[in-house]
This record gives C-alpha cells, sequence and structure tokens, in this order.
C-alpha cells in the first residue's frame, strides 16, 4: 500500500511538471506571433466616362496611382482608364486577399443590357488595415510591388485592361 502511494504521488508529481512545461512552451509561442494585419479594400469613388463611347479606340495604358497614409493606417489605390462598358447602372471594386498579394478589380453592374461601347474610367479603392512594409499588388491585371516602409505615394503603369 505505501508502495503504491508512494507510485502515485511521483506520476501526480510528473504529471504536474509535465503541464507547467507545455504551458510554459505555450506562451512562449504565443509571444512570438507577429499580430496578423486586418487588411480591407472598399470601393470608394470612379469617374465619368472620361470619353464619349470610344469603339476600339486606343487610349493611353492603364496607370496605377496609389497614396498611403501609414499613422491612419490607410490609403488609396486608383486604377485609372480602366477600359469598362459606357453605359453601367453601377460601377465599382471588388478587392480581395490572395495568398500572394491584394487584388482589386473593377468591375461594371448592368440593369438590363450593356451599350455596344466602352469608356475608360478611374476607379478608387480605399484600403484600410497597412503598416509600414512590403505589399504585392494585383489591380486590375496590373502587378507591382511596394515597400510603405520606403515610399507612400506613386505611380505604375501598365497595360492596359482588354
Amino acid at each position: 500500500m505505501v508502495k503504491k502511494m508512494i507510485f502515485c504521488g511521483i506520476v501526480t508529481a510528473l504529471s504536474a511538471i509535465a503541464f507547467v512545461a507545455c504551458d510554459k512552451d505555450d506562451s512562449n509561442n504565443s509571444t512570438s506571433k507577429e499580430p496578423q494585419e486586418e487588411i480591407k479594400g472598399y470601393f470608394s469613388n470612379s469617374s465619368g466616362c472620361k470619353s464619349n463611347g470610344l469603339r476600339n479606340g486606343e487610349i493611353e495604358d492603364t496607370l496605377v496611382t496609389y497614396e498611403f497614409d501609414l499613422a491612419a493606417g490607410e490609403g488609396t489605390i486608383t486604377s485609372k482608364n480602366v477600359e469598362l462598358n459606357c453605359c453601367p447602372t453601377n460601377l465599382s471594386s471588388i478587392t480581395k486577399l490572395t495568398s500572394t498579394g491584394i487584388e482589386i478589380n473593377a468591375y461594371e453592374a448592368y440593369s438590363e443590357i450593356s451599350c455596344d461601347c466602352v469608356c475608360p474610367y478611374d476607379i478608387e479603392t480605399k484600403i484600410t488595415g497597412i503598416s509600414a512594409r512590403e505589399y504585392h499588388f494585383i489591380v486590375d491585371g496590373t502587378a507591382f510591388d511596394v515597400d510603405l516602409s520606403q515610399e507612400t505615394k506613386g505611380l505604375v503603369i501598365g497595360e492596359r485592361r482588354r
């Protein structure tokens, strides 16, 4: 009986040591993790049609401009001269976080049918939850990297969206 009590005491002590050691390891792991950013994108604004219904007309290459305020953790990305239908009911943008970066795409919606023409539009998207680090963006097919710890305002020239 005494041997059984000693054995149970040793098992209990070892279990307590193992529990404390596991708990200590977990706390070390949680302090080494960096806080996760919660990046979100919102459609902000769009220009009107920048010409009168171009049909197969040449316009300048799609330009992407960006400007961020790191103190506020937000900024604006504008996709310039995106070719969309000339008479949409609604223009907007969709922002997706992907495994490779932040993807922003302009889109148009119609009430019934679209017109047989296209117009260049500027589509503005607000991004929140950013910090001073490098990001990979894909904006209406134009891919680029920005290190916001180095620059917070810029211009990117890419291929025109078709």
